[in-house]
């Protein structure tokens, strides 16, 4: 390994971390807390293990964990050898996993999974909080990660399919949570909620690093469901004043279970929400509901967090507000920036942007333009600098909050060779903000695309139905034809609530809401 500078930042965390000493770091959703010691001394364990096992491997280091416990102590030991660390999906299919440890340069992964299918060649390090030879002392810092490469690598969604590798510096990290959170008032005293999946960014980003670099404490309920909401509910009250950062879908679930429970609603301290577009009318039930305001934020895993709407909540529910620590403009199709009010291409520039995916110099030409960041989203910017998003130009699917690339599902249903041509989308759904279905034709069965598709995709992933249709329709150009496909879609289901209407053969798939856990 090259020598390295020490990191300022690394420093700061681990000085600040020592000195919690006792205080919680994290608080499980069984209601069991760890606390800071406990943290750097796992930390302490991890960097031994890893250094002893992976010293000569080559590569960024991966780390693929159900323990929402483990990650933090995971990345300081990786950040304390100069290693960066790509976060997995560890329910990833054989063959995505293949593709993020391709484009991250991985060579070893970091799990507590036991026999883990897929990619069995890659060097493996099975971890676990149960193990006592992982504890141990961490005081000094020694050839820890510099502050300005690759820290965390993250993941999405690439237009063609490949997924988008996104590196994240430590400082990137500490600018974006120092200009959030001070914005909104939030620092070390305060205790961040989530009930994200701890591999996506909304999970680990805004809870578990937030908190870190804040040295804040964390709260984490498990991935949200009509299930787990109550326990949601139990936690806020147990931490009065809690930052509750959600989705629009987490939002309908707890005023589903608002109106039912016998607890007392919790009091926030902030309720911060993004990933997708809050409608108005949401907002303001949620707001009655809990007695509380509602706060917009703006992000994206490239650019860490963007804008918040902290003044303007009245006046524009619908928008996302001002700048964070950045600059954002609107351009037109042809990458000319726009004057105030009008509607067109959001780009952003930012500290918190590293600048480019990660060796991935294709992908970076398509969304970074001199320092923008091009977001695929639409928007307009009012005569007060707020904005507010109109759409989005990429075909990324926010189901709940997870961010689904619809070309993935569809590849697995050409495998199916009756199939001769297939597309998939979203529609609006009130519960997920956006459903799955994919429309096919040719003389497959439409039982057993659903059912190709449940042994082949993750759970969130599943299309809600699979459609037959005699062609897709397509463009002049040659392109799927989203809007004549999303109405198709449309009739199909009207007609399934008037059979008598309707002549379209379809499927409807086992119901897969009660399983899913939301983002």
């Amino acid at each position: 390994m090259n020598a390295r500078r020490s990191s300022t930042v690394f420093e700061k965390i681990h000085t600040g971390t020592l000195a919690r000493g006792d205080a919680d770091y994290l608080v499980l959703p069984d209601g069991r807390s760890i606390n800071c010691r406990e943290l750097l001394s796992l930390s302490a364990g991890l960097r031994g293990k890893v250094s002893a096992v992976a010293k000569d491997i080559r590569g960024n280091a991966g780390i693929m964990l159900k323990d929402p416990a483990l990650y933090i102590p995971a990345l300081i030991a990786l950040w304390s050898l100069g290693k960066g660390a790509a976060v997995l999906d560890p329910s990833a299919t054989d063959q995505k996993l293949r593709k993020l440890i391709e484009v991250a340069e991985i060579g070893f992964i970091l799990e507590d999974l036991g026999d883990c299918a897929g990619a069995s060649d890659i060097a493996r390090i099975s971890i676990s909080r149960a193990d006592s030879s992982l504890y141990g002392d961490l005081y000094g810092v020694e050839n820890a990660i510099e502050d300005h490469v690759p820290a965390i690598f993250l993941f999405t969604s690439g237009s063609t399919g490949t997924p988008k590798c996104v590196p994240l510096s430590l400082s990137n990290i500490e600018s974006n949570i120092d200009d959030f959170y001070g914005k909104i008032g939030v620092g070390a005293s305060d205790c961040i909620l989530s009930s994200s999946p701890v591999f996506y960014a909304h999970g680990l980003y805004n809870c578990l690093l937030s908190s870190l670099f804040l040295g804040a404490k964390s709260v984490y309920n498990g991935v949200l469901n009509l299930m787990n909401a109550e326990n949601l509910i139990s936690l806020a009250n147990r931490f009065p004043g809690s930052v509750y950062h959600c989705t629009p879908q987490m939002m309908q679930i707890l005023l589903l279970i608002s109106g039912k429970t016998r607890q007392t609603l919790p009091k926030f301290k902030h309720v911060i929400c993004g990933t997708n577009r809050l409608e108005p009318g949401l907002k303001s039930r949620f707001e009655k509901a809990f007695d509380c305001v509602v706060t917009q934020q703006y992000g994206m895993t490239e650019t860490l967090f963007i804008s918040v709407n902290l003044e303007k909540q009245i006046r524009a529910p619908e928008s996302v507000g001002i700048p964070v620590a950045c600059e954002i403009r609107i351009f037109d199709d042809f990458g000319n920036p726009l004057p105030q009010g009008a509607q067109g291409e959001i780009g952003v520039k930012s500290l918190s942007c590293f600048g480019s995916y990660y060796r991935q110099p294709e992908e970076s030409a398509k969304s970074f333009r001199d320092g923008w960041f091009i977001t695929g989203d639409r928007g307009c910017i009012d005569e007060d600098g707020y904005l507010s998003i109109v759409g989005r130009s990429k075909e990324i699917i926010k189901k709940g909050g997870f961010n689904i690339n619809p070309h993935e599902i569809s590849e697995v249903i050409m495998k199916d060779p009756r199939v001769m041509d297939t597309a998939t989308i979203s529609m609006p759904d009130r519960l997920y903000g956006e459903e799955i279905y994919s429309l096919f034709s040719g003389t497959a069965r439409e039982e057993e695309l659903m059912s190709l598709c449940r042994s082949s995709l993750p759970l969130s992933h599943i299309p809600k139905r699979i459609l037959r249709l005699d062609k897709i329709p397509k463009t002049s150009t040659g392109k799927t034809a989203l809007d004549e496909l999303r109405k198709a879609c449309a009739e199909i289901l009207a007609g399934d609530e008037n059979p008598a209407s309707s002549k379209a053969v379809v499927n409807a798939s086992a119901e897969t809401k009660s399983g899913m856990g939301l983002n």
